[in-house]
């Protein structure tokens, strides 16, 4: 079916490579068109972050984390918990919620010690979310392979620095020092796996570095309006349409 298509759309440059790789695709019919979301960082509220941590009974210094995604093992969230365990060790007033629904058992048991400073929000509207998103101090998306990676330009839509891991469309999403950071996958035992010392450095340093984290902020917001916007998305579209 694919090779008697008129055109193979892509949502990452690493999809296109995959099918030339498993069944000869010709390039020539295969265009990249990144997935893209309706800016809405207008409607999030206006109420200060440090008012909305008080409304989730947090202090105003906390450092918030969050994490978004089906509770999937893909999703390494176990990663996340291994690295959160490091922080919190320096860094004792911080806090991780993970929004998303899925087996939360084997994560509690892995929380188990941690347990005062990691919330399972479970599935949120879009207005809890992005009521998250507004309150933290970093997103995580600590992935094992994402085909693409709706999460990191939703948080990057709503100026949240992220922290994201090398592999998949996460890789072409996040410019590594500009619109995000990066953690490295590496291979372990026939897995692979996020580098979990490497994610905890990456925390530590959002957490501490003001400029830094605000640049990040900053970049990612601009990346995913320049890239990630859906006014861009509609054109591309339309024009293979037009093109064909």
């Amino acid at each position: 079916m694919i090779k008697n298509c008129d055109r193979l759309i892509c949502v990452a440059r690493h999809t296109l490579n995959t099918f030339h790789k498993a069944i000869s695709i010709d390039k020539n019919k295969a265009v990249i068109v990144h997935n893209a979301l309706q800016d809405e960082y207008k409607k999030v509220t206006d109420i200060p972050k440090e008012q909305l941590k008080e409304k989730y009974f947090l202090n105003r210094e906390t450092k918030v984390i969050v994490f978004a995604g089906r509770l999937d093992e893909v999703k390494g969230i176990n990663f996340l918990l291994q690295a959160f365990q490091k922080v919190i060790e320096t860094h004792l007033d911080s806090h991780l919620f993970i929004a998303g629904e899925g087996h939360f058992n084997p994560l509690l048991e892995q929380c188990r010690y941690s347990c005062t400073k990691v919330s399972f929000t479970g599935r949120l509207d879009k207005k809890q979310l992005f009521e998250l998103y507004h309150m933290a101090d970093m997103g995580v998306v600590s992935s094992v392979h994402e085909e693409f990676g709706f999460v990191a330009i939703e948080m990057m839509m709503h100026a949240l620095p992220i922290i994201v891991s090398d592999t998949g469309g996460l890789r072409e999403i996040v410019e590594d020092g500009i619109s995000g950071l990066k953690v490295p996958v590496k291979t372990l035992k026939g897995k692979r796996v996020p580098d979990t010392t490497v994610l905890t450095e990456k925390i530590l340093l959002l957490m501490t570095n003001e400029k830094l984290s605000r640049a990040i902020a900053d970049g990612g917001r601009k990346r995913f309006l320049e890239k990630f916007e859906s006014i861009s998305f509609k054109e591309k579209m339309l024009h293979i349409y037009n093109t064909l």
